[in-house]
């Protein structure tokens, strides 16, 4: 077995630092990447599918998993089987959304039929997904 010489791993030992010390300071407060659980506004709105109003409190009987989606959304319907089958397998547990964005009921209601789509959804309110830090399609 040969001897790695002592500079190498000196010279290894300060570029993996290095490494870990630039990446500290290009991830965005890397210890609070949860934040977002304090700043929503819990008394968003959604518009379920059969027009009634509801308030994101009345989801938190259990923990809430939100999908922020759209029916026109490729990579949003290519998710769907994953979180129908979380659904099946976690509804007694955590609570379900799919909130949907830039689409209309019958929009919603197709997209859920043609899917067959077993949790509940929901329309956004106007600027809920920014408010809810929700960049891109999907966000869960």
């Amino acid at each position: 077995m040969s001897k790695i010489p002592f500079k190498k791993i000196i010279s290894l030992t300060i570029y993996l630092l290095l490494s870990l010390l630039i990446s500290f300071f290009i991830i965005e407060d890397p210890f609070n990447s949860i934040k977002i659980q304090k700043n929503v506004d819990l008394n968003s709105q959604v518009m379920m599918l059969n027009g009634k109003k509801r308030s994101i409190k009345n989801f938190l009987t259990k923990p809430l998993l939100i999908n922020f989606w759209a029916p026109f959304c490729l990579p949003c319907l290519q998710e769907l089987d994953l979180l129908k089958d979380s659904y099946n397998q976690y509804k007694n547990r955590i609570n379900f959304l799919g909130v949907a964005t830039f689409s209309s009921i019958e929009d919603i209601k197709s997209a859920s039929f043609a899917y067959d789509i077993n949790y509940p959804l929901a329309i956004a309110e106007s600027n809920m997904a920014e408010k809810w830090f929700a960049r891109a399609l999907p966000t869960t």
